[in-house]
């Protein structure tokens, strides 16, 4: 399904959705004066600081449900968070059909941002 066919159907996106990123997509997670953010090619989200463990969550997971995230974050937060990173390109719903197996990838390193760790996923 496409971009615009995924934006379409986000008001259908519910806890038990299963999410997966986009083929091919890489992200870094950053954190700077109490904020955290999801990095990737062409764009950013930003949030407060105690949301990184859902942004590290999501970077190291390539398929997950929504309900799986980090329980910093309340289920309409779970909602509002992945529901956003649809919007932005990064995330896309796996159809209904399909068997998803969760696949973890993760590398941590060091960014020009200081002493803050990023991580990148593929």
């Amino acid at each position: 399904m496409g971009t615009s066919g995924q934006l379409e159907q986000l008001h259908q996106v519910t806890l038990n959705s299963m999410i997966t990123k986009r083929h091919g997509m890489i992200c870094w997670i950053a954190t700077h004066d109490h904020q955290a953010s999801i990095q990737f090619p062409g764009n950013a989200v930003t949030g407060p600081g105690w949301i990184e463990p859902a942004l590290r969550f999501i970077a190291a997971t390539d398929t997950f449900a929504v309900r799986s995230l980090p329980d910093v974050l309340s289920d309409n937060s779970k909602l509002v968070l992945v529901r956003r990173l649809i919007r932005e390109g990064w995330l896309k719903v796996v159809p209904a059909s399909q068997d998803a197996v969760p696949e973890t990838q993760e590398e941590t390193f060091s960014t020009a941002m200081g002493p803050d760790t990023a991580t990148a996923a593929r």
